[in-house]
Parts: structure tokens; C-alpha cells; sequence
């Protein structure tokens, strides 16, 4: 039987921690998922209408950094949603002073598109 020495062990756990982490791999996050995006300056404002709902929609350069939600270019809130009208006057405010912001909300539109977040919070 082979003894391996003290650094012969030290290594061979290094090397099983560093398997096992790395065949787990980075969790993301699922469509529903609660998330935060990076804090970044919003480049675009947009606002679409079909005549029975309108939403509000934010665009960064580069797309919202959202950690474990891949690929997100928008995010965005309905017109009707509570709150709504001061999440518009607040990233307008922001938009005009080119002051960076983060959204918390949904990962996901409401198909499970995660290209969108929808928006529940904007903070300074």
C-alpha cells in the first residue's frame, strides 16, 4: 500500500476540491428568480404601447450586468404595476443626470425569456 506524505495529501484534496467544485459549476438563476443587476448608467429609455398596455423599458450600454441571469438587455415594468409612474420618474431622473442604477426584479419576462428582468425596485 502507498503512503502518500503530508503535501502528497494536501495536494490530492486541492485537486478533489477543485473537481467537485468545477463539475458543479456557477448556479443560475432560473426564470422567477429573484435578482439585482449591476449598478450602470441607463443608456435608453423606451415606452410601448398595444392600446390596451403599455410598458416601461431600460436599456445599459453593454446590457444589465445580473449575476446567475444570463444575456439580460432590458428591463422592464408595466404601466399598471404598483409603483410604476415612480419607477418611470426615477430612471428619467437618472437617465437625464447620467447617474448609475440598479434594478432588483424578476429573472424572466413573463414567457421565461431571460433576456428581461421585470423590474420591482430601482435604487441610487
Amino acid at each position: 500500500m502507498m503512503r502518500l506524505s503530508a503535501l502528497g495529501k494536501r495536494i490530492a484534496c486541492s485537486f478533489a476540491l477543485m473537481f467537485s467544485v468545477m463539475s458543479i459549476g456557477p448556479a443560475l438563476a432560473a426564470p422567477g428568480d429573484n435578482i439585482t443587476t449591476a449598478s450602470k448608467p441607463i443608456s435608453e429609455v423606451m415606452v410601448q404601447t398595444d392600446g390596451t398596455s403599455s410598458y416601461y423599458y431600460f436599456r445599459a450600454g453593454g446590457g444589465w450586468e445580473v449575476p446567475n441571469c444570463s444575456g439580460v438587455a432590458l428591463v422592464y415594468i408595466s404601466a399598471s404595476d404598483p409603483g410604476a409612474d415612480a419607477v418611470l420618474s426615477a430612471a428619467l431622473t437618472a437617465r437625464s443626470s447620467e447617474r448609475p442604477v440598479s434594478f432588483s426584479g424578476i429573472c424572466g419576462d413573463v414567457n421565461g425569456n431571460t433576456h428581461y428582468v421585470q423590474i420591482r425596485g430601482i435604487f441610487f
